[in-house]
């Protein structure tokens, strides 16, 4: 099958990027990607998960500290 996709231009970059450090092709890296990603089963989120230290505390993030935490 040939599917044909329209990438953003930072994706496009790194994924040329990607393949010429692995010395492999744009497709091969492609493919592996889209595999690793069918492979774990799990639907994007529409919001960050943000893995807490201290599970079962619950407590009100402010905006900063949501974009601090999304950003490790």
């Amino acid at each position: 099958m040939v599917v044909q996709l329209e990438l953003p231009g930072r994706v496009a970059d790194e994924l040329r990027s990607r393949a010429a450090e692995l010395h492999l092709s744009i497709q091969a890296v492609a493919i592996s990607a889209i595999e690793r990603d069918l492979a774990r089963g799990q639907k994007e989120t529409p919001f960050p998960v943000i893995r807490s230290a201290s599970p079962g505390m619950l407590r009100s993030l402010t905006s900063a500290e949501i974009d601090e935490l999304s950003d490790r």
